[in-house]
Parts: structure tokens; C-alpha cells; sequence
């Protein structure tokens, strides 16, 4: 059979004549919802699935991951085979709705709109916070849009004039895209991200607790540190704090309970955010919910995260992060630890691009038994400033626990 790229399943009835022309009545509206179901999906993914940061970030170079990848780094392919497939069925759908135009007209239609979401949602990205404005990602998803354009062209040609071909095409297909892509969104969704949440963007610590007063410091990373507010929260209840500001530094009044109370800060212009700092009974505690802890593997040790449901518990004494893993985490388990900070251009060369720096181990029967528990002693890198730590466990190719703290 020979495949004539050209032929494309004419509509008797296009809505405009000219350059541009639309598919037929009957289908443009279908192809229009189906369009407008995968940009929410899109949007979802790209935006709305992530919360406000403090930090903007950009990365202008183009090709920069692409580089890496081929150099080597694996780990880079997937997310951007992911940043290409994103956008194929919009693609799909924009070269469907206007499949009366001339194939060039297609092509450069599918073009503009694929660069003008992506670059929507990278302008957004990087304003809000939500994520990193990245050149190489609007390089991705414009691929994508034209991967879709491609699709629909062959399958034109494949298709013919088949009597069900524009049933295929502009309804069987599109179903399956807007599938893929809900499908794209519940993963996401229930995923448990590998995050260090507000702790590399800003840094809070307690240098003293007396009486009903507390101080310490404040401060954002990349840019000078806007307005804030302190609260104190326990459940529903949320008392505000008499708060006087100098420099970095912080002095707080406030209304002493017998509860455990969360510190939470305000920026100017933002929703309040988690400090991962507690009050408690005149004490400085870093975890949310009271806990059995097993013995301290060290004299003064602190516990810093702790899970529950995996029987974990990573414990910091000065610069050592102290890992109590139980007995039954299966063999092979990844113990993931990331170190972030403010100057990334000081971390190993190969870790640059991601950011951070990564510590982690495998658990394997070699680790030293502390009753029930293996343990596994790491030390802090001490060639930059370190920001936040994140850690968690990945047993078998799923993160299923994660959490972040300041050092």
C-alpha cells in the first residue's frame, strides 16, 4: 500500500473557505470539547497540581537536558519523553479542527497554538513559582504538538476514504487521547512526589524559647525577604504573633497553651506555609505528630522524619543523619536523600542540572542491626551551604513516602 501524506478526509461542508477553514459542523464542536478537555488536563499537570513557591527559576539555555540525557544522564529521559507526549493530542485535536485547511496551514496553525500554551504555562510557571521556566520544555511540548500533527496526517492517509474514517478520526482517536490523558492526571494525583516543600525556599530556625517569647531567623534564599507574619496553629485554632523584625533576625510574643503548636509564616502576597518548626511545652521539636520513638540510636540525637506506617526514622546529630530502617523494609529498598542549597553551581558537577545533591543508598543485609531496625549513617556534605534535606523510600520503583526538613 502506498501512503500519500497528502490526502486528508475532505469535509463537503467547511465552516470557512480560504486560508483558514474549519472541519464540518457535525464534528468541529466534538473536536472542540475533546480539545478543551486535554488543555484542563494539560493545565492540571503543568499548574494546577502544584502549589505557589516563593522561588522564581528559569532555565533559558535550550537543549540543556537534551545534553545531559545523551551525556549519559538516564534519569532526564523520561521526563522529557513525558514533556513531549504532554502535548501529541493537542496537537491531534488542533490539526482535526482545522482539517479543511491546506496541510501547511495545518502544520503552522498546530505550531503557534502548541508554542503559545507552552509558553503560557512557562511564563506562569515561573511568576508563581509553580515549577521551573525552562526553554527546553517549551522546545518539548512544541515537538509534541507537531508528533501530533504527524499522527493525524497518517492516519488520514491510511485511512482514506474509508466510510468510517471521520469517526475514527475525530472521535475514536480523540477518546483515547482524552483517556491517556485523565489517566496522565489520577497518576499524578495519587503519586507521593519526591518534594522538600517550603524548605529550600526560605530559611526558619529557633535560636531561643523564653517564657511566652521566642526569636530566631527568617529569611528568604534568591531575593530580598518581603513582609511576614508568623501564626501559631494547633488544628483549627490559629493565634497571630506579636512579631518585631530586624535583619534576619525575629522576636515573638505570643499566647503560651498546653498544645503542640505548629509555626506556620505568611509572606507578603502568599497563602501561610508550614516552617516544619513546632512549639512545644518551651521546647523546639521538628514533627507534626506525637510518637513512640525507639531508643535514640545516639546520645542527643534529634528526630527530624519519621514514617509511621514504614517503621522509619532519620535522626540528626551535627553534621550525621542517622537512618533507623525496620528489619522488614524489603532488601534493595532505595533510601532517598536529597540535599539541597542556595548555590547549586557549588554542588558535583553531575548533579547541576537537577539541582541538588543526592546521598542516598540501597538497603542491603551489610547494615549494622540496632534492635529491629538496620542503620545507616550519613554524613552532610559540608562543600556548600545546605538548605533542606529531603528523604523517603522507594521500594520497588514507587516513592511511597517522603518528607523534607532544614538541617
Amino acid at each position: 500500500m502506498i501512503i500519500n501524506m497528502k490526502e486528508t478526509p475532505k469535509d463537503t461542508s467547511p465552516e470557512m473557505t480560504g486560508l483558514v477553514s474549519f472541519t464540518s459542523k457535525r464534528y468541529a464542536k466534538i473536536i472542540a470539547l475533546f480539545a478543551i478537555c486535554i488543555t484542563i488536563c494539560i493545565l492540571y499537570i503543568t499548574l494546577l497540581s502544584r502549589t505557589d513557591s516563593l522561588n522564581r527559576r528559569i532555565h533559558a539555555i535550550p537543549f540543556r537536558r537534551w545534553s545531559t540525557w545523551l551525556s549519559g544522564d538516564l534519569s532526564l529521559g523520561r521526563e522529557i519523553i513525558e514533556n513531549i507526549a504532554l502535548f501529541v493530542p493537542f496537537g491531534y485535536l488542533i490539526s482535526a479542527f482545522f482539517s479543511a485547511s491546506d496541510r501547511k496551514i495545518r502544520a503552522i496553525l498546530t505550531l503557534f497554538l502548541g508554542i503559545m500554551l507552552s509558553l503560557g504555562i512557562e511564563v506562569y510557571q515561573y511568576y508563581s513559582g509553580r515549577g521551573i521556566a525552562e526553554a527546553d520544555d517549551v522546545l518539548n511540548n512544541t515537538g509534541g504538538a507537531f508528533f501530533g500533527f504527524v499522527i493525524y496526517q497518517f492516519f488520514c492517509a491510511v485511512l482514506g476514504n474509508l466510510k468510517n474514517a471521520k469517526k475514527i478520526l475525530y472521535f475514536f482517536f480523540p477518546t483515547l487521547f482524552l483517556i491517556a490523558s485523565l489517566c496522565g492526571c489520577v497518576i499524578l494525583h495519587d503519586r507521593v512526589s519526591i518534594t522538600n516543600l517550603h524548605t529550600d525556599e526560605f530559611w526558619f530556625s529557633i535560636d531561643e524559647i523564653k517564657g511566652d517569647t521566642f526569636s530566631g531567623r527568617c529569611y528568604v534564599y534568591d531575593h530580598a525577604t518581603p513582609d511576614y507574619q508568623l501564626f501559631l496553629v494547633n488544628g483549627f485554632e490559629k493565634q497571630k504573633v506579636q512579631l518585631t523584625r530586624s535583619g534576619e533576625n525575629f522576636f515573638a510574643k505570643y499566647v503560651q497553651n498546653n498544645h503542640k503548636l505548629e509555626i506556620k509564616v505568611s509572606f507578603n502576597g502568599h497563602p501561610m506555609m508550614s516552617t516544619g518548626v513546632y512549639l512545644n511545652g518551651g521546647k523546639t521539636e521538628y514533627i507534626r505528630d506525637e510518637v513512640l520513638l525507639p531508643a535514640a540510636p545516639k546520645p542527643d540525637a534529634v528526630l527530624k522524619a519519621f514514617s509511621e506506617k514504614y517503621d522509619c526514622y532519620i535522626f540528626q546529630k551535627g553534621n550525621e543523619l542517622i537512618w533507623l530502617v525496620s528489619a522488614d523494609t524489603p532488601l534493595n529498598t532505595e533510601c532517598i536523600c536529597h540535599i539541597y542549597t542556595n548555590e547549586p553551581e557549588l554542588l558535583p558537577e553531575k548533579r547541576k542540572i537537577n539541582g541538588f545533591d543526592n546521598i542516598g543508598f540501597r538497603l542491603s543485609a551489610d547494615y549494622e542491626m540496632s534492635g529491629k531496625y538496620r542503620l545507616c549513617v550519613l554524613s552532610l556534605p559540608k562543600t556548600y551551604p545546605i538548605t533542606s534535606v529531603t528523604v523517603g523510600l522507594n521500594p520497588g520503583g514507587k516513592v511511597v513516602w517522603c518528607s523534607s526538613f532544614r538541617p
